[in-house]
């Protein structure tokens, strides 16, 4: 026979399942029917629980489920937080903060991240001193040690409880991969920082390196302006688009779709006096697909004719006699492979 406790755990237990639906909806019409019985059931929950005599506290109040009842709330009420769970002994510190050694994927893996899409990946982070919301960031970083990350994210963490107090979380970081990143193999790195500035390891880093990463072409291309279809072998291309936004510098995007695996694919301006600018390699693995190349134009050329060579593994361009030739607002291409 069910007791009244189990018919209240089974009405929560049905309405966190509806939230959780609910929050992995990707639409609103299939949202709203999700959220809709989960009201219901937290008011049912509710209503058997004061009509039982028991105490009711509600950690967040949502007007429309208590609308319909006639209950008024004693006051706020704010519940102590747990101890901090104290950091391993491995745990890397940033400042007063500790990051846990568990950092796991939640979805995708350390070598199948795909240009274009997003992966997401968990970390624990022990707060040794109150931490207002706000006040701290997290963040991870793919790049290499001594260049600007080609992917980020950043993540304020939000206190253990409400009054700011020391203790534990878990926190799902999703990142995403732009489309504009090279395949091949980068350094996954984490740190954090205050608005007063970065905090350091012991040793004074920024940030650590957390184990490599592979970035792989992506399964579909960028939308462009100027859709293309030329076969250069071992690589299409398929668009382009130039982006002038900032005064001086003018920005060259190639999309392109890589069809042979286990390869490098190098892409470099050439200017008509025969001075190379901005080469990009691919460095394809196993898996094939799309990528974007950007190619930062000097002011000097940025307005002159120029030629985009496609190097098919070879260390020096070898033109090929039939060139492509494609008018662009001041920028002249000639694709050669």
């Amino acid at each position: 026979m069910r007791t009244g406790r189990d018919r209240l755990d089974a009405l929560i237990s049905d309405a966190s399942a509806a939230l959780s639906q609910a929050a992995r909806s990707t639409t609103a019409k299939d949202a709203l029917p999700l959220l809709s019985r989960a009201q219901e059931q937290l008011t049912r929950a509710i209503d058997e629980a004061m009509a039982a005599g028991r105490e009711v506290i509600a950690l967040q109040q949502f007007p429309e489920t208590y609308r319909s009842l006639p209950y008024t709330f004693a006051g706020t009420r704010v519940l102590a937080a747990p101890p901090a769970t104290p950091a391993p002994p491995d745990a890397i510190q940033f400042g007063p903060h500790a990051l846990w050694p568990d950092w796991r994927w939640l979805s995708g893996d350390a070598v199948s991240l795909r240009a274009g899409e997003t992966a997401r990946r968990q970390f624990t982070w022990t707060l040794a001193e109150p931490v207002p919301y706000g006040a701290l960031t997290v963040f991870l970083h793919v790049g290499q040690p001594d260049a600007p990350p080609v992917a980020q994210v950043d993540l304020p963490v939000q206190a253990p409880s409400l009054d700011g107090a020391a203790g534990t979380v878990t926190l799902a970081v999703d990142l995403l991969i732009p489309p504009t990143v090279p395949p091949g193999e980068w350094t996954l790195f984490a740190g954090a920082y205050t608005p007063g500035g970065p905090l350091t390891t012991p040793g004074g880093q920024p940030r650590v390196a957390l184990g490599n990463v592979r970035v792989n072409p992506g399964p579909y291309p960028m939308p462009t302006q100027h859709w293309l279809a030329r076969d250069l072998g071992a690589a299409r291309l398929i668009g382009w688009d130039a982006d002038s936004t900032l005064p001086g510098e003018r920005v060259l995007y190639l999309h392109w779709k890589l069809e042979e695996p286990d390869r490098d694919y190098t892409v470099e301006i050439e200017d008509t006096a025969g001075g190379r600018w901005a080469p990009v390699t691919a460095q394809v693995g196993d898996a094939t697909g799309h990528w974007t190349s950007v190619h930062s134009l000097p002011p000097s050329i940025a307005s002159e004719p120029v030629r985009v060579q496609f190097v098919q593994g070879a260390p020096e361009p070898t033109p090929s006699p039939g060139d492509e030739q494609l008018f662009i607002p001041q920028i002249f291409l000639h694709i050669q492979c």
